[in-house]
């Protein structure tokens, strides 16, 4: 029984959303984004809306009647729904749930209920997918617990849901920066006082390179959720970029002395303050590489972790210390570089593609790597490594990266990595006297540079990154080339 036709007679359908009649699929597609959020109508009944009184007048008297305190549920048979069930808190409908005669196919009923132009996010347990919702409309389709294929054997319409909005977010693969940013935008929408929105966001916004709009928003999660430690972790990152590095210190110190913090914060703080100590006006390399190291220690049990959440966190701090105490020996006083560094490089290399290929990792994950070791070995002497191998990795997993993805901020972000990776081989060249070698990678980081969107290449570590980059140009040109007029043109 097709439930929408059903319910349509007499000019009434069972399910209204927002959507004009006559829009076509393309044109919902077309504006899903711009289109004002409104929960979805059953019978002209709207949760969060429509009261007791009008429930009774849009669909008459219930089948049975169960009232609480300040509950009450309505059940009504109507039309080829066998029951429906109305659920109210003090007199206003919270939701509404109704059953359908037969299970139907979800795609055939999203088409029919005007949903199509909407993303779909997944609802599950650790055992098995309950089903799908529709977070623009409030819409939720209950699959079957019997069906061997999904199924919708109920619908669930709710007030729209900030929470519904961040599953989405949660579940929307990690390169796709845009819609991401558009669904914790409207988590502001319905919650302007979301602290998660807000840090999600923040993270997001630094990303793609604006940094003061990305500490403004993680400060106000702080503010929100000030027992939140991650949020404060990454307060403390981003204060450090803006300036404050002692200040960050302090604060990252400040979590590690409490004996509460949780097992992946922890290693999270290791792995921050190792960042903060061989950064900064008064760089401790020693003090960085413990830190690092500690970091490593705190991760590595979690890398097994049950919750996938808590594992890929824990892999990525992995990698990233590793990356750090390669960097830390790299820059610092220390024996054997050249056989140690190496190494924690290799290491990080193995466990990042392993992560990526095995467990689902944030596929970025590697271009880090090489990035990173390009930057590593730019603080050493010495002829300890194929810098044309290096690089050509990196270009081969940004190119990859880009093809795979339509996200324009995505690639704006790779482009970004790709840029400091090239900057690094162009240092790596220079300081072991491969100057032609070295004007080939800044040529390519020149062209990057050029193509920075305006918001990112006016930001402070784009416009720092920009001059060191023409200064070591014109250096090369000046030392190297003698040619003093070109060296003039790149210093200006």
């Amino acid at each position: 029984m097709q439930c929408c036709n059903a319910c349509a007679t007499g000019g009434q359908e069972a399910l209204q959303p927002s959507l004009s009649a006559e829009a076509t699929t393309e044109e919902t597609e077309a504006t899903s984004n711009s289109i004002e959020l409104q929960a979805a109508k059953f019978l002209g009944v709207t949760p969060g809306e429509t009261t007791l009184a009008e429930v009774i007048e849009k669909l008459g008297e219930p089948r049975t009647e169960q009232r609480g305190d300040t509950s009450t549920i309505l059940e009504y048979q109507v039309g080829p729904f066998p029951k429906v069930e109305v659920f109210l808190t003090d007199n206003i409908v919270v939701s509404v749930l109704a059953e359908l005669g037969e299970p139907r196919n979800p795609s055939e009923l999203a088409t029919e209920l005007g949903l199509t132009g909407f993303k779909p996010v997944v609802i599950k347990n650790a055992a098995e997918t309950l089903g799908i919702a529709y977070p623009e409309r409030g819409v939720l389709f209950s699959y079957a617990a019997d069906s061997p294929r999904p199924r919708v054997a109920q619908l669930l319409l709710e007030p729209l849901s900030a929470e519904m909005f961040l599953l989405r977010v949660d579940a929307t693969p990690s390169d796709h920066y845009t819609q991401k940013l558009e669904d914790l935008e409207r988590v502001l929408d319905i919650d302007p006082k979301n602290a998660e929105a807000l840090w999600l966001g923040g993270k997001l916004l630094a990303i793609t390179g604006k940094q003061d709009d990305a500490l403004k928003l993680v400060k106000q999660a702080v503010q929100l959720a000030p027992k939140n430690d991650r949020y404060q972790l990454t307060q403390a990152k981003f204060t450090a970029r803006a300036g404050d590095h002692k200040g960050s210190v302090v604060a990252v110190k400040r979590l590690l002395d409490r004996s509460d913090l949780s097992a992946v914060n922890r290693a999270r703080a290791e792995l921050d303050l190792g960042d903060l100590m061989s950064s900064g006006l008064n760089r401790d390399h020693k003090a960085a590489v413990e830190h690092h190291l500690a970091a490593v220690k705190a991760a590595t049990p979690l890398v097994t972790h049950e919750d996938p959440v808590i594992r890929h966190e824990a892999e990525h701090i992995l990698v990233d210390a590793y990356l750090g105490a390669a960097t830390d020996i790299a820059q610092g006083h220390w024996d054997r570089k050249s056989e140690v560094v190496p190494k924690w490089l290799r290491s990080a290399e193995e466990l990042a593609t392993g992560f990526v290929q095995n467990d689902g990792a944030n596929s970025i994950l590697p271009l880090l790597v090489w990035r990173r070791t390009l930057e590593a070995y730019a603080s050493m002497d010495g002829d300890v490594v194929d810098t044309a191998a290096v690089a050509e990795a990196a270009q081969q997993i940004a190119t990859d990266l880009i093809d795979k993805s339509e996200d324009s901020l995505f690639h704006q972000h790779i482009k970004w990595e790709l840029l400091q990776a090239n900057f690094a081989a162009l240092r790596v060249e220079q300081t072991r006297g491969r100057y032609s070698q070295a004007l080939k990678y800044a040529g390519e980081a020149v062209r990057l540079v050029e193509g920075l969107p305006k918001d990112r290449a006016a930001n402070s570590e784009a416009r720092y990154l920009t001059g060191r980059l023409y200064f070591y140009v014109g250096s090369i040109y000046a030392i190297n080339h003698k040619d003093h007029a070109e060296a003039v043109r790149w210093y200006e």
